[in-house]
C-alpha cells in the first residue's frame, strides 16, 4: 500500500476528528447502556453507508470537507428512531366508581385493562381533568384521584381546567401526591414567574430506544372561565406559537426524535395545532369527552380524543419502520371500551371502596354556618322566590361571570327547613345531590322574557321548572294565561329595565340549555361558555362556603382571587355576626329580597 502524503494524512485526520465529534454528540443524546458497543455499531453502519455511496458515484466523497459533512449527515440519519412504541392515552376522568350501564368504566377495571399491555411496555399519557367534578370530589376536593392514578404507571400528564376547581394551592398539593409530573407549557404564574401550579414545560423520556419530548398545551378559552384564578394573574401564550418553538428546540438542542403534544383543548384548537405546527408529531387531546381519531391532511399529524370517565382507552402504535402519509412513521390506533366483563384490579378496588367510606364519614363535616333558617321546601321553592334559591343563583352568577342566572327549582332537592347554626356537608349534598353541569349562553331580552314566562307557566303546580334567579327582577300574575303572566315593564336586569333587543349573558344548567323543562328558547341561544369549561354547580357552592371560611381565617388557601374575596364581603347573603360567645364571624345569611313578586290576587 502506498504511503500517504503529509497533506493526505492531515486531511484524513481532519475528517476523522469531525466524525468522532459527531459520535460523541450522539452518545450524549442517546445515553446508551453500552456506549462503546454503540459507537462501534455506529461506525460500522457509517462505513457500510459510505461504501454504498462510493459505489453509486456520490460526488460528495471526492473532497475531504464534503466527505466529513456527508458522514455527519449519514450518522444523523442512523439516529432516526427504529422499531415501534405503544402509547396508552386517556383523558377527562371523574368518577372512580363504575356505573350500571355499559361501558361501565370504573378505575379498577381500567387498571386491569391497562396492565394487559404490560408485555409491550406501554408509554402511558394522560390529558388532564381528574380532580373534579364528582360528588366524591365535592367532599374530598379530589384527594381520591392520587392513589388511583398512581396505579396506572402514568409517565406524564397535562393540567385540565377542572383540576383548578378547588384552587391552585390544593392542585399543587394533589400534584405532589402523584407519582408522575404534570405539564403546562404555555401559562406562567406572574407571582412566581414559573409555570402555573408548579407544572413543568416539558418532559423528555427515552422509550424503547426512542428519545421522546412531551409538552403540555392548553387553550385560552377555559383559562378565562376559572373561578379560582384571575386572568391578570397569569401570562398566557398561544399554544401554536409555544408548540412550534418548543418542538423545534427539543429536536435541535436536546436530541428529541419524536414530539408529543398533550393538550387540554377543544377539537378545533387541537386541529389548528396539527395544521399549523408541523414540528409536532402527534396531538393527544382532552377537554372534549367524545372519542375520535383524525389525521390532519396538511402534515399528517394525528389528533386523538379518548372519551371520558375511565370508559375508553386508546392504544396508539407508532411504527418507525413504516412511513405514514406525510410523516416518516406510521400511526395506528385501537379503541378499548371498559366493560363489566373486565375483572376489577383488587388493589385499586380497595382504594375505591376506602374512599366511598371516607365520603360517608365526611358527611358530618361542618362546612359553614347560617344565621337564618334555610328554606328549600318544595312547596316554597317551586312556587316562589326562596332564600336558598337566591343564594345558589347568586353563587352561580358570580362564579361564572354572567349577567343573569336562571335555575330550575327542581335542581334543589333537600325539601326541608334547616334551622340556623352549623351547616354540614350532608346538607350540601342533600340540596345538590347531582353533579349539575353549567353553561353560559347569550340571550336577547325577548328570549330572556320568553324563558321567564316558561318558568312561571305552570304555577301554582309544584313543577321543577319554576325559576330561581339572580341579576333579574320581575313580577308575574299566576291567574293570567300561560305565556302572558310576566307583567309588562316589570323586568329589570342589573337594576335597569329589560331591553328586548339587548344581549345578556345568562348562566343556566347545561340540561336546561338543551331545551328541557320547557325552556325551548335556550336551544336557539349561542353558547358562550360550554359545560366542560364551566365549573359544576356543587363545586361552586362548596367553594363559596370554603371562601366564607377564609374570611374567618380558617384557611389561607384561596379558591378565588383577592378581588373576588373582597366582593364576597359585600355580597348579599353573606353577613358578619356576633356569636353567643361574643366572637365575630362571617356566615351565610340569604334572604328573600323581592326579585320574584307574585301579584296573583
Amino acid at each position: 500500500m502506498a504511503s500517504k502524503s503529509p497533506e493526505e494524512a492531515y486531511l484524513e485526520k481532519f475528517a476523522i476528528k469531525g466524525v468522532l465529534t459527531e459520535l460523541t454528540s450522539q452518545v450524549l443524546i442517546a445515553k446508551p447502556e453500552d456506549p462503546w458497543n454503540f459507537m462501534l455499531m455506529m461506525l460500522a453502519k457509517l462505513k457500510a453507508n459510505e461504501e454504498l455511496a462510493r459505489q453509486s458515484g456520490n460526488t460528495e466523497l471526492q473532497d475531504v470537507e464534503k466527505a466529513t459533512t456527508f458522514r455527519r449527515r449519514s450518522m444523523s440519519n442512523f439516529m432516526k428512531p427504529v422499531g415501534n412504541i405503544l402509547i396508552l392515552h386517556f383523558n377527562d376522568v371523574y368518577n372512580i366508581e363504575s356505573r350500571k350501564r355499559e361501558p361501565c368504566g370504573g378505575a379498577s377495571r381500567f387498571v386491569t385493562k391497562m396492565r394487559s399491555f404490560v408485555s409491550e411496555k406501554p408509554l402511558v399519557l394522560f390529558s388532564g381533568d381528574c380532580f373534579n367534578p364528582s360528588i366524591m370530589s365535592t367532599v374530598t376536593k379530589g384527594e381520591q384521584m392520587c392513589p388511583v392514578l398512581n396505579e396506572m404507571n402514568i409517565e406524564v400528564a397535562v393540567y385540565g381546567n377542572h383540576d383548578f376547581d378547588f384552587g391552585v394551592p390544593n392542585l399543587e398539593k394533589l400534584a405532589k401526591g402523584c407519582n408522575f409530573p404534570w405539564l403546562i407549557s404555555n401559562v406562567i404564574d406572574k407571582a412566581t414567574n414559573k409555570p402555573l401550579a408548579g407544572g413543568l414545560t416539558e418532559h423528555i423520556v427515552v422509550w424503547k430506544g426512542v428519545r421522546i419530548g412531551i409538552i403540555g398545551l392548553i387553550e385560552r378559552e377555559w383559562l378565562a372561565t376559572l373561578a379560582t384564578i384571575e386572568e391578570d394573574e397569569v401570562i398566557y401564550e398561544d399554544f401554536v406559537k409555544v408548540g412550534r418553538r418548543m418542538a423545534d428546540s427539543l429536536r435541535r438542542n436536546k436530541g428529541v426524535q419524536f414530539v408529543v403534544a398533550l393538550t387540554h383543548m377543544r377539537q378545533p384548537n387541537d386541529e389548528r395545532l396539527a395544521r399549523e405546527a408541523p414540528e409536532i408529531d402527534i396531538v393527544l387531546g382532552g377537554h372534549d369527552h367524545h372519542y375520535s381519531v383524525d389525521e390532519d391532511p396538511t402534515h399528517g399529524i394525528h389528533v386523538v380524543k379518548s372519551g371520558t370517565d375511565f370508559r375508553d382507552l386508546t392504544a396508539v402504535r407508532i411504527d418507525f419502520d413504516k412511513k405514514g402519509t406525510k410523516k416518516p412513521f406510521a400511526v395506528t390506533t385501537e379503541r378499548f371500551k371498559i366493560t363489566s366483563d373486565i375483572t376489577p384490579d383488587p388493589k385499586t378496588e380497595k382504594i375505591v371502596q376506602r374512599y366511598q367510606k371516607i365520603v360517608g364519614s365526611k358527611m358530618e363535616k361542618v362546612i359553614g354556618r347560617s344565621s337564618v333558617t334555610l328554606d328549600s321546601r318544595f312547596k316554597i321553592i317551586r312556587t316562589q322566590e326562596s332564600n336558598v334559591g337566591n343564594l345558589v343563583a347568586d353563587v352561580m352568577r358570580r362564579g361564572i361571570g354572567a349577567d343573569v342566572t336562571i335555575l330550575n327549582s327542581g335542581t334543589l332537592r333537600a325539601d326541608e327547613l334547616t334551622p340556623p347554626g352549623e351547616i354540614r356537608m350532608a346538607y350540601l349534598v342533600s340540596v345538590l345531590p347531582m353533579v349539575d353541569d353549567l353553561c353560559m349562553i347569550e340571550m336577547t331580552g325577548a328570549q330572556l322574557l320568553n324563558a321567564l314566562e316558561n318558568g312561571v307557566s305552570q304555577y301554582p303546580r309544584l313543577e321543577g321548572r319554576f325559576p330561581q334567579v339572580s341579576g333579574v327582577r320581575f313580577r308575574f300574575d299566576g291567574k293570567k294565561p300561560s305565556g302572558a303572566r310576566v307583567e309588562d315593564g316589570s323586568v329589570t336586569i342589573g337594576g335597569k329595565p329589560l331591553s328586548k333587543n339587548a344581549k345578556y349573558k345568562v348562566v343556566t344548567k347545561a340540561y336546561l340549555a338543551l331545551g328541557k323543562d320547557g325552556y325551548n328558547v335556550f336551544k336557539d341561544c349561542p353558547v358562550l361558555v360550554d359545560s366542560e369549561s364551566c365549573a359544576v354547580l356543587p363545586t361552586l357552592v362548596r367553594n363559596f362556603f370554603y371562601d366564607v371560611g377564609i374570611l374567618n381565617g380558617f384557611s389561607s388557601e384561596h379558591h378565588m382571587g383577592e378581588k373576588n374575596l373582597q366582593e364576597l364581603r359585600k355580597m348579599e347573603g353573606v353577613a358578619k355576626i356576633t356569636t353567643e360567645e361574643g366572637q365575630e364571624m362571617w356566615c351565610i345569611a340569604p334572604a328573600k329580597d323581592g326579585r320574584i313578586v307574585n301579584t296573583t290576587a
